[in-house]
């Protein structure tokens, strides 16, 4: 019987994390993509490696706190040790910059935190 995976990660250890949008994730509608490395091992590149990548859309700031609606699993798969790992982290990374994702500049983060702290304010 084959194995079910889940949706997000299997592994307890982050060896990598890198969140993209297309727009301002303070407003509703705009795309974001992240690729995800997790391990079995913390400090070991031979330990089981799962990458995966999840894209979604954003559902903008309510009440200081974003949300997002329900991600769709683009890839998931296992590596035996991190090399392999890092290649595919890589490239798909590589594939959502293409497709226009891209990080938030700090001035777009602290933009994003004033806007949240404003509505936590109104919200008082």
């Amino acid at each position: 019987m084959p194995e079910d995976k889940k949706v997000f990660a299997r592994y307890h250890i982050v060896r990598g994390s890198q969140t993209m949008w297309i727009g301002d994730a303070a407003e509703n509608g705009a795309r974001f993509r992240e690729v995800r490395m997790h391990s079995n091992d913390s400090t070991s590149p031979f330990g089981v490696f799962q990458v995966y990548c999840l894209q979604g859309r954003g559902q903008g700031l309510k009440d200081g706190t974003l949300r997002v609606g329900p991600p769709e699993l683009l890839f998931d798969a296992d590596f035996q040790g991190q090399e392999e790992a890092d290649n595919k982290f890589a490239e798909l990374i590589r594939q959502a910059q293409q497709e226009g994702f891209r990080v938030p500049s700090a001035i777009e983060m602290l933009e994003f935190q004033a806007k949240a702290q404003e509505q936590s304010r109104a919200k008082s």
